[in-house]
């Protein structure tokens, strides 16, 4: 390892890069290969767990186009990194990173910012198409330009943010011993801290969130948090019909700051017994330990992060790669960068996993515990209609990338608990 060559680096560097791309395009062409195989096969109205009547021929076009997009925005995104480190970008960020903050913890946030808006206005262009030309064309986006705006200014100033974070802080904890240690709580630290901040200051810049007013949905969540013993700092309803139709809800903040989060859209989409089963399940998230568990795998990410990053930072071929003189912040990058771009392929289809049998575990909670027990399947077959989601995935994609098991399962394992419940 200790022989390996700058080029030789560059070339490992810029074949993980394509490698992680190719393999994203690869799992998006195995849905469309299935789903044109239900196309040919004329197979498009009866679609597995989908209600009686549905045609699934417009989600096919929906779920169709957004795999293209998906796949395009992929495969240039992977050609735009490739141009930013081949084409000099990179080792000129660093060099004015340096000549302006230094070569310390200060030079190493600044190129962490530029690298982190940098990327995320190679998603731009992308962004827009997806939001105006597809999303717009299936009745869901109503954005309109000015909010679209403000909210992707919003989304690169925190991509900046975020890039100055994991550069500044291992940078500025390098000259202590074990400092992959040091920067692992650090990270983790600065991750909790938004975590728990993130419905107090990030959300509200996004939505005019207004407390629940409905006094049956009130007295609804009131049961079900007694039920749990459960302490919530409210429940709060975000005008997302002023972005778009879709229909969701969630948790989010830590602590003090944990509260559910209820799309308007889903308020007027199901009945007041629906979305009763729909704050079940969000209720079934807090109540198991969800989010703790989703922060230990968090910790488990910054583990796979730093522990390679501190081993590839000793390499003395960062120093010269993509013509780099030794500056601390680019060689850091480029560790740091490597081991995210390697480990992605494992940690991401890990969280995956875990995210749906959270998801099934919520699904049962919410069983159990609301006043109907079939008010989320209910809710969840009226979601999967309104959202275009019932054509099947292909079983390899969906187990690496899917974050909720798909509808069809999670009625099955619904009705395999009213079965055993009987």
């Amino acid at each position: 390892m200790r022989a390996l060559s700058p080029s030789a680096f560059e070339s490992v560097f810029l074949g993980f890069i394509l490698l992680s791309g190719f393999f994203d395009v690869i799992l998006l062409t195995r849905n469309l290969r299935g789903w044109k195989r239900l196309a040919l096969d004329r197979r498009l109205k009866d679609l597995p767990g989908a209600p009686e009547g549905y045609d699934g021929t417009r989600e096919y076009l929906y779920r169709t186009l957004s795999a293209w997009h998906q796949i395009f925005a992929t495969l240039t995104e992977t050609a735009a990194l490739w141009a930013l480190f081949r084409g000099g970008l990179f080792r000129r960020m660093v060099e004015t990173a340096a000549a302006r903050f230094g070569e310390g913890p200060a030079g190493a946030a600044a190129l962490g910012a530029a690298l982190g808006i940098v990327l995320a206005l190679f998603a731009l262009p992308w962004t827009v198409l997806r939001v105006f030309r597809v999303e717009r064309r299936f009745g869901f986006s109503r954005i309109s330009p000015g909010r679209f705006l403000w909210e992707q200014t919003l989304g690169v100033g925190l991509s900046g943010l975020l890039g100055a974070v994991l550069l500044g802080v291992p940078a500025a904890l390098l000259p202590l011993p074990l400092w992959p240690l040091w920067a692992f709580g650090g990270l983790f630290g600065v991750s909790v801290a938004a975590a728990a901040l993130m419905p107090l200051v990030v959300l509200p810049l996004l939505y005019r969130m207004r407390p629940l007013e409905d006094p049956d949905l009130k007295e609804r969540t009131e049961r079900l948090l007694s039920g749990a013993r459960l302490r919530l700092a409210g429940l709060f309803v975000a005008d997302e019909s002023g972005r778009s139709s879709h229909l969701n809800a969630a948790v989010t903040g830590l602590g003090r700051t944990k509260r559910i989060l209820l799309f308007d859209t889903l308020i007027s989409a199901l009945t007041p017994e629906e979305v009763e089963g729909v704050l079940a399940h969000e209720v079934g998230h807090a109540a198991s330990g969800h989010l703790n568990r989703r922060l230990g795998l968090v910790a488990v990410q910054y583990a796979a992060l730093l522990a390679p990053a501190a081993l590839l930072l000793d390499l003395p071929a960062l120093g010269g790669a993509f013509g780099l003189t030794g500056q601390m912040p680019g060689r850091l990058a480029l560790a740091l960068g490597l081991s995210l771009t390697a480990f992605k392929t494992v940690l991401e289809p890990a969280a995956a996993a875990l995210s749906r049998r959270q998801e099934f575990e919520a699904d049962r909670y919410a069983f159990d515990h609301a006043s109907d027990p079939d008010a989320l399947a209910r809710a969840l077959t009226k979601l999967g209609t309104h959202e275009l989601a019932w054509l099947p995935e292909d079983p390899l994609t969906a187990s690496l990338t899917r974050s909720h098991p798909t509808l069809p399962e999670r009625l099955r394992a619904l009705g395999e608990g009213r079965r055993a419940k009987a």
